[in-house]
């Protein structure tokens, strides 16, 4: 009877240690494969230099963007109107960003959240349009109008020292709706900081007018402090000079002091 013979297989063998080698590679690389998570799609603009905005998600007047156009397709039909955005956004435009805030359009949240870390608003590492501090400061207020129980004033902060004076003016205007928990005392201070430093005379006087209602002043407006206007006014020869910058500096003093006396 014939009977099998077990063969005995060295273990220095090098054919067998090469293909003991190869199994346990290939294993190791299955194992890896199957516990690598999917690739993560994020959400990105194009604000590249060379990047151009051919959507608008709202027509242009006189008086600026009018949302009437899609604050009326959001109501009729959210998810076109959703799309549009989406692709407004893409585009770096600004105005995508207001007509959120003004839409309330929650559901483009997980986006803008998206556009806070500032290297997924390029598509390369070139220079940034002039328009990115502009779509930057809209994506943070806009954030704040359709999340405010979350707090993002961190991201708002650094705009208000922005070069471009139209986006510190957008800043320190949006800055008063920033209140999640209460007002945050970093971004009351900025704002301030903005009355004393600042060259801009428009800036200055929106930044008084909202330290004075985030600070819960009596009155909460700045024409209702006569005393401060000509504090903050722009020089006769529109050159500020150092002794203007002590002027703008007494009424950031007495915002202080007013709030202060509030709050007591």
């Amino acid at each position: 009877m014939f009977r099998y013979r077990k063969i005995p297989v060295r273990g220095d063998d090098p054919v067998v240690a090469k293909l003991v080698a190869v199994a346990v590679a290939l294993l190791a690389l299955a194992s890896a494969v199957s516990a690598t998570p999917p690739p993560e799609h994020r959400f990105r603009a194009y604000c590249d230099a060379d990047a151009h905005t051919t959507r608008d998600p709202g027509a242009i007047s006189p008086d600026g963007v009018d949302f009437l156009s899609i604050k009326h397709l959001a109501a009729t039909s959210p998810d076109a109107a959703e799309q549009k955005l989406r692709s407004a956004l893409e585009a770096c435009d600004p105005s995508a960003a207001q007509a959120i805030a003004v839409t309330k359009m929650v559901a483009l949240r997980d986006e803008l959240q998206d556009l806070l870390e500032p290297r997924r608003n390029f598509m390369r590492d070139e220079q940034p349009s002039q328009r990115y501090p502009r779509f930057r400061v809209q994506v943070v207020i806009a954030l704040n109008a359709i999340d405010p129980a979350w707090d993002y004033s961190r991201f708002l902060a650094p705009l208000l020292a922005a070069p471009d004076a139209g986006v510190r003016l957008q800043a320190v205007m949006g800055a008063r709706n920033f209140r999640a928990g209460g007002v945050r005392v970093p971004l009351l201070r900025a704002v301030i900081d903005r009355v004393r430093r600042d060259d801009d005379p428009l800036v200055r006087r929106h930044a008084a007018d909202t330290a004075l209602d985030m600070g819960n002043a009596v009155p909460p407006r700045l024409d209702a402090h006569p005393e401060l206007s000509p504090l903050i006014a722009a020089p006769p020869s529109g050159n500020n000079t150092p002794r203007d910058f002590k002027r703008f500096a007494r009424a950031a003093q007495r915002i202080e002091r007013l709030i202060a006396s509030r709050n007591r």
